[in-house]
């Protein structure tokens, strides 16, 4: 696990977002049910429903508008998010899963959970 204080699971710039993805679940799980302004391709039949779920272990590529640039992500099995460089390479010791957030300390789990857009936002620590 990385100690190092700063390390790239926890140190961000930006404003953060949880991304996630609409996935079935049964009609009456304790789940929420996505809100009727997101659309999904396929209209959920019988009991079936759709409801918000973490994205699976690979890439997340986001287009900045303002600066014109890709921001990369690699997601890992265990659902954080590890900035890329704009190569897109992922560190093999992040993608063995040798290098993860530090599991005593909740705040930094909680950061390499989310990804940050490019704004204004304070650093998260």
């Amino acid at each position: 696990m990385s100690n190092e204080k700063g390390c790239k699971f926890c140190q961000r710039d930006g404003l953060p977002v949880l991304p996630v993805r609409p996935a079935i679940m049964e009609k009456g799980d304790a789940l929420p049910a996505l809100s009727g302004s997101i659309t999904v391709p396929v209209t959920a039949e019988g009991g079936a429903d759709y409801t918000a779920r973490l994205l699976r272990q690979g890439f997340l590529y986001i287009w900045a508008e303002r600066s014109q640039r890709w921001i990369n992500y690699y997601a890992t099995g265990d659902g954080y998010f590890y900035p890329l460089p704009e190569d897109g390479i992922v560190p093999p010791r992040v993608e063995s899963g040798d290098i993860t957030p530090c599991i005593t300390r909740p705040d930094e789990l909680a950061t390499a959970s989310l990804v940050t857009l490019p704004g204004k936002a304070r650093r998260n620590r």
